[in-house]
Formats: C-alpha cells, sequence, structure tokens
C-alpha cells in the first residue's frame, strides 16, 4: 500500500510502523508483507528482493488515511465495490484501474528518492470515495487526486511545464491523444539532479551485484552447485575403487590426463585444422594439436615423411565410419572380422536377418571367421573368400580376439584384391606403442585406434594413414601416391563432425607423452605377464579358454561346458564386485545367449595387480562360476529365466555372495586409484 503524498519520515533509523497482523487479512494463496521504517532507511536492497517473485497490488490512499486505522482490508468486500474504509466520515471503496506493469517505486531511505524495485505492479487499484458518503473530510486542496464518484466532478489536469509535451494524462483529464515528446532549455533542478544520479548508481550497483552473482555461480565448486550428481559421482569412484576392474576395454587413466581432460581447453570452438580454422583465436589449440599429433607419430616409432595422423575423432567406430567413407563409395564392399569370431560392431556386423551396423547399411560387408577348431583366424578361407568378393577395404582389428593377428598375410590378400589395409588396434594400442607386441604400421594403409584403452588415454580416437609411394607400376616404372591425408581429413571435418574436443585432444597429448616412457613399457610387459597368469590359473582350475589360451592383454572363457552363459556368470561377478563382460565366442548359436565371458588386464596392472594377485583373481572367478551353477541349480524351472537369476543374486540373500563382495572389497581397496 503506497501513500499517494509521502509522509515525512522520522529521523531515527530505529523507527518503525508495523501493521498488526489482523489489519490485513491476505485472500487465499497470498501472505501479508510487513514493511518498517527502518528497513526504508536503510541504504540497501533487502527490501526489493524481498518482494521478488510476489504478486503485488499497488493500492494508491490518500495522505490523510492513516495506515494503522484500517482494521480490516476484507478483498472480496472491496472487488465488489463494497465500503472498505471509513475515515472522518467518508466511507471508500476500491477501485481497479489499468496498470502497465511498471516497477514498484519504493522511497529510499531519507534521500527522499524513490527507487525502481524488480518486482512488478500486477494490479493497480484507487481508494475512490463511496457514492453516498457524505461530505469529504478535506478539501479539494488537501486531496487533489480523489474524486467522489457521487459528483460526477472531474478534476483539472495538472498544468505541464512550458515547453514540454507530456506523454501521461492525469487521472480525470479529458481523453486525448498522447502528445510526443517536445523539448525544454530548463535545466533539472538541484533535486531532480539528485535523484537522477541517486537512480544511475543504483542501477549500476544492481547491475554489479548480478554480474558478481553470475561470477559466483561460475566459481562454486560441484559439490556446491549440483551435490545430486556429486553423491553419484563419488558413489562411482567408491565403485572403482572397491571393484576388481576386468573390462578388457577400459583402464584406469593417469591424474595428469584428468587435469587436462577437465581444463579450460574445452572452452575453445576451433573448426578446421591447424593454420585454416573457422575462428579466431586458437593459435594455442594449434600448437597443442600439432604437439599430439607430433607426439602420436613419436609414440609409434613413425616417420613423418611417411605417415601423419588426425587427433580430431570423437570416438572409435565414428573413426572407422569416417576411413570407410574416405576409402570407398556407398555400397562398396568391406570384409571384416565376425563379430561373433571376435570382430567389432563398426566391422560391418550383420545377422541374415538384420543389418545391425550401420556400416552394413551404407557399404556392403562379407565377414571373414576363426578356425572352430583352433579360433585362430583362418587366412586361407579368407584368401578364398577375398579373391571371390574383391573387397575395396579388408579390415584386420578385433575386440574379443586374444591371438596376434599376422599383418603380413593380410597385407598379402588385400594386394591380391587391390584393397586397402586398415587395422584397427583400439584394444593393442598401447601393448604396440610400447613395443612388446609386432605393429602393424610396416603393413598397415591405414591404422584406426580408440585412446582410453591399453593407451590409457582419454576417450577419443585417431587416424592414422600413409603418406608417399603407394606402389610402383613394374613395367613402367611410375610410381603411385597415397592420396589419404586430405580424403581422411576432409571425412573428419566437415564429412562427419564439427568442432573438435579440444580438452581432449589436450589430454591425449599428455597420454602420449607417457606411453612414451620407460615406465609405460614396463607397465605394458606386465600387461602381457598379468593376462598370461590368467591363462594358465584357468587351465590349471579345468577352464577351456578360446583359442587355448592368449598373446596380449585379454583371455576369453568358453563357458558353454558347464552348461552356463556369460550373461548369469557376468551377473554374479558383479555382485562381489568383480567387472568383466559375457562375450560372445566363435560356435555360439545366438548373441543373445554369449557363452563367454571376457577378462582383461589393463585396468587393474594400472592399479599395481601383479602375477600373484591375478592368481587370486583367477581363483575369484572359479568360485564365481561355481556359485552361479548352484545358484542356478536350485531356482525352480518356471522361475529360471536371466531375470529370476539376477533378481536372486541382487537380493541381498546369497551369504556367498555377501562374504565375497566384503573380501574382494577390501583387497581392491588396498591399491590405489588415482583420482
Amino acid at each position: 500500500m503506497e501513500d499517494q503524498q509521502p509522509k515525512q519520515q522520522k529521523n531515527s533509523a530505529e523507527a518503525s510502523t508495523k501493521i498488526s497482523s489482523k489489519s490485513f487479512v491476505p485472500p487465499k494463496g497470498f501472505s501479508s508483507l510487513v514493511l518498517r521504517a527502518s528497513d526504508l532507511v536503510a541504504e540497501s536492497t533487502e527490501m526489493f528482493s524481498a518482494l521478488d517473485a510476489k504478486q503485488v497490488w499497488h493500492i494508491c490512499a490518500p495522505a490523510s488515511v492513516d495506515v494503522a486505522s484500517i482494521k480490516e482490508l476484507d478483498l472480496e468486500a472491496a472487488l465488489r465495490g463494497d465500503a472498505i474504509l471509513s475515515d472522518n466520515g467518508v466511507s471508500y471503496s476500491m477501485q481497479e484501474t489499468l496498470s502497465d506493469n511498471s516497477s514498484l517505486m519504493l522511497l529510499r531511505g531519507t534521500s527522499g528518492i524513490y527507487q525502481p524495485s524488480t518486482a512488478k505492479v500486477a494490479r493497480s487499484f484507487r481508494l475512490a470515495v463511496k457514492a453516498g458518503s457524505g461530505t469529504k473530510a478535506s478539501s479539494a486542496q488537501d486531496e487533489p487526486t480523489f474524486v467522489a464518484q457521487s459528483t460526477g466532478q472531474k478534476k483539472a489536469a495538472r498544468q505541464q511545464p512550458e515547453g514540454l509535451g507530456m506523454r501521461y494524462q492525469p487521472f480525470g483529464s479529458e481523453t486525448k491523444a498522447r502528445p510526443t515528446v517536445g523539448t525544454s532549455s530548463a535545466q533539472p533542478s538541484p533535486v531532480r539532479k539528485k535523484a537522477i544520479n541517486s537512480m544511475e548508481e543504483t542501477g549500476s550497483q544492481s547491475k554489479k551485484l548480478k554480474i558478481a552473482k553470475e561470477v559466483k555461480l561460475l566459481e562454486k565448486s560441484l559439490a556446491e552447485t549440483d551435490p545430486e550428481i556429486a553423491a553419484i559421482m563419488k558413489k562411482e569412484v567408491t565403485r572403482q575403487r572397491e571393484s576388481i576392474v576386468l573390462i578388457a576395454s577400459e583402464n584406469f587413466t593417469s591424474r595428469a590426463v584428468f587435469d587436462a581432460l577437465g581444463s579450460p581447453m574445452s572452452n575453445k570452438y576451433s573448426e578446421g585444422y591447424p593454420g585454416a580454422r573457422y575462428y579466431g583465436g586458437n593459435q594455442h589449440i594449434d600448437a597443442i594439436e600439432l604437439t599430439c599429433q607430433k607426439r602420436a607419430l613419436e609414440a609409434f616409432h613413425l616417420d613423418p615423411e611417411k605417415w601423419g595422423v588426425n587427433v580430431q575423432c570423437l570416438s572409435g567406430s565414428p573413426a572407422n565410419l569416417q576411413v570407410y567413407q574416405a576409402l570407398m563409395r556407398p555400397h562398396d564392399r568391406l570384409m571384416g572380422l565376425d563379430l561373433p569370431h571376435g570382430g567389432h560392431l563398426s566391422h560391418g556386423y550383420q545377422t541374415p536377418q538384420k543389418k545391425i551396423s550401420a556400416v552394413s547399411t551404407y557399404f556392403e560387408t562379407f565377414p571373414y571367421r576363426v578356425n572352430l577348431e583352433s579360433g585362430i583366424i583362418d587366412y586361407d578361407r579368407l584368401e578364398e573368400n577375398a579373391l571371390m568378393y574383391r573387397p575395396k577395404v579388408l579390415v584386420a582389428g578385433t575386440s574379443a580376439y586374444c591371438r596376434l593377428i599376422d599383418y603380413e598375410r593380410m597385407r598379402k590378400i588385400a594386394d591380391l584384391v587391390g584393397a586397402y589395409l586398415v587395422v584397427d588396434m583400439a584394444h593393442i594400442s598401447g601393448l604396440i606403442a610400447a613395443e612388446v607386441i609386432p605393429s602393424p604400421f610396416q603393413w598397415a594403409d591405414v591404422v584406426t585406434t580408440t585412446t582410453h584403452k591399453s593407451l590409457r588415454g582419454p576417450r577419443g580416437a585417431m587416424i592414422f594413414f600413409r603418406k608417399g609411394v603407394r606402389s610402383t607400376d613394374a613395367k613402367t616404372g611410375k610410381q603411385v601416391l597415397y592420396d589419404l591425408e586430405g580424403p581422411i581429413n576432409f571425412s573428419v571435418f566437415p564429412g562427419h563432425q564439427g568442432g573438435p574436443h579440444n580438452h581432449t585432444i589436450t589430454a591425449l597429448a599428455v597420454a602420449l607423452k607417457q606411453a612414451n616412457t620407460p615406465e609405460f613399457k614396463a607397465y605394458q610387459e606386465q600387461v602381457i605377464k598379468n593376462a598370461k597368469t590368467l591363462e594358465k590359473e584357468f587351465k590349471k582350475l579345468g577352464h577351456k579358454l578360446v583359442s587355448d589360451g592368449t598373446d596380449s592383454h585379454m583371455v576369453l572363457l568358453d563357458l558353454r561346458s558347464k552348461s552356463l552363459d556369460g550373461a548369469r556368470v557376468e551377473a554374479v561377478l558383479e555382485q562381489i564386485n568383480i567387472a568383466c563382460n559375457k562375450n560372445s565366442i566363435p560356435g555360439d548359436k545366438s548373441a543373445l545367449t554369449p557363452g563367454g565371458i571376457r577378462i582383461g588386464a589393463p585396468a587393474m596392472t594400472s592399479r599395481g595387480f601383479s602375477e600373484a594377485d591375478f592368481a587370486k583373481v583367477a581363483q575369484y572367478i572359479d568360485t564365481a562360476i561355481t556359485l552361479t551353477k548352484k545358484i542356478q541349480s536350485e531356482l525352480p524351472k518356471e522361475a529360471n529365466k536371466l531375470k529370476d537369476f539376477k533378481a536372486k543374486v541382487a537380493s541381498e540373500e546369497v551369504p556367498e555372495i555377501l562374504q565375497l563382495r566384503k573380501e574382494i572389497a577390501e583387497l581392491a581397496s588396498s591399491f590405489p586409484l588415482p583420482v
């Protein structure tokens, strides 16, 4: 409620006028707001913020009416036009007027200056003399803005300053077209100057306060800003710390890589390549990307005259698609290792009923397979099929294959049909960089890799491509040059991606530097030792291994001889804090019921596990397999589907699971986790 003519404020800052809680009865859903005179005296914005998010009703009352004299304001009666206030024998009713949603103006302290609040006026009312209520107590001069409705008298329009046309039309004046704003040579009065300056100061302070709040929001920690997400992340860190992670495609990256990954490099947009960006301000981004490219070539011991690399790829499967698109036209032919035989989805997997990978939709794909007896790639059959199928691209890469690939033989097969040899070394790139297994670069035209598996970097991908001479014509001696750099770079950007993830490229540069150290080589040597320990221990425990062993970072357990599937064993292992994954193996009838589990060594080797620790891991897995068979046999036949089995092992009712979980959590927690 606002006086039409403000009363003079008391000098004391402690003086206050408090409206009795019984003086105002707000409508349903509204609450009363108490303002003290001391609030008005204080040079602060607290009372303005108190009005935020509230619906403000602006009621204009005569200055002669004491607010404290209002005993009860019945809004329902007021809106009906009933008398709601009596002052000196005159009854007043409340009548609604047009509201322009303007800012509410409040008197600020003893300065005599009104300041706008951020609260907007929702409805506007005025108190008018109720018809037939009697004589006004004060003269028209005392109450110039109110007219008794019963008289129908009009109030004369306020005189405007000479030379100034005002848009404001005083209440009670005749309705006229609004005049335009004129000009006046008169200077503002000292009081008005003071008011203008004060309002400018207030506006500046308000702007600064808003900026300060925004800055504060940017500077808050995750725990302060989003405790819900922070709590989930904390649980995930605990899970990682208390688990034995055996997923072959996972690893624990270094703290230095984390520091680079969560850096301001994420702020920059940089479509294009070093020296040819579509945005300015990329000089440091260029330096990072060039450094990353240089380190990538160094990590894999490559001659920059013969090899180039694209480090902008966001992930492994997109990187493979980008290569295919650069080397082939739609419906050209590609051959890759079949998924149940150890290949990857992105190598063109399809079933007789459905094209699973989009690669098999864009291109014609034909799989090659392993020999079912040995578990080794059947190179003779591959050559026969390649000569008939004549692919444009031959992919040498695996996702669940434990033996070394004969890249030299693959090169010969590719040359027989004039195909590009593309090697996908995503799983084994760390082993190749450390030179603990043979490198494909001597034989390949293109090499792709993810960066977060055995390479132990951030989640990303790289494409390496040949440069220089591809072949020489035996008759003419004419050299045929590789034309891969342009098409591959164009396929990545702008063909499939926009701006690269610069924080990832920065973190990758750090990981590649680490990959070119003696410590990294020792780590990869230990990965091989630990995987071989798993092979030895599982054989000792009577388990069957796909391909009868491993030459790399993982082993594949064949569970079919025990009448088990990988999904059930995986479920039990997860409940005892061992993370691995079910996996299709050669000879499976359906990918929905995979007959094996894949067990990798890189992650726990990063945390410090030795051969003795992996021997213990093999024992835990053997115990879990035995427990899986026991639980499966105890479930009734009618309730023995996979969902029933998972519900049972997650019920906290299997004492063996509870005991193993506790034991494994204690073991895993004793090894460091770089977070």
